[in-house]
């Protein structure tokens, strides 16, 4: 959905929910990089632009939340725009006012749940396959028992622990997982 709508098909409005950790931040930075970066808590209608983002709306004050209302009458009368939400609870429960949620229900909503382990485990397989790294059980293992559990914290470590082996020239083993989760700070430094 988010691929299709960044592309400029499928349906204008999209509200994606969920708890903390849930990918909400990640799926909004697929759909729009730089959102995150942006600085702005709601972005401002500009000709032109097709894709709007909004991350943590449940958080919004009644200023960004009638700018919100603003941006979402604008791209719904532009046949090109897109918007994504993402924020904690469920668009009914929304502390926004009844023209913001009414919007958001009149588009796609999805609840976004979190990876369990050994999904979170089976992707990060994946994605180490992709970079033609071999994930053991033993590394599964350890990562399992000394690492932060969001796929943020395991994705950077496998990444560092990628960039390392690479300028070493060796291959990604269990020893270079804890140097990386040690360079990612995720680990204290031995004394």
């Amino acid at each position: 959905m988010i691929e299709s709508m960044a592309a400029g098909e499928g349906p204008k409005f999209l509200y994606l929910y969920g708890p903390k950790g849930a990918g909400l931040s990640h799926l909004l930075e697929a759909f729009l990089p730089g959102t995150a970066e942006s600085g702005l808590r709601v972005p401002i209608y500009t000709a032109g632009e097709k894709l709007y983002a909004v991350d943590d709306i449940e958080t919004l004050d009644r200023g960004y939340a009638q700018q919100l209302l603003q941006l979402q009458n604008a791209v719904y009368a532009d046949a090109d725009a897109k918007l994504v939400c993402a924020g904690r609870l469920p668009p009914k429960e929304l502390p926004l006012p009844d023209g913001v949620k009414n919007r958001i229900l009149g588009g796609i909503c999805y609840a976004v749940v979190p990876l369990d382990e050994s999904d979170r485990f089976a992707e990060l397989s994946r994605q180490a396959q992709l970079r033609g790294i071999l994930m053991t059980p033993d590394m599964e293992q350890w990562m399992s028992r000394h690492l932060p559990r969001d796929m943020r914290s395991l994705t950077r470590v496998m990444d560092i622990a990628n960039q390392m082996a690479l300028h070493a020239t060796r291959r990604v083993t269990l020893s270079v997982i804890r140097e990386a989760a040690k360079a990612a700070g995720l680990l204290p430094a031995e004394k």
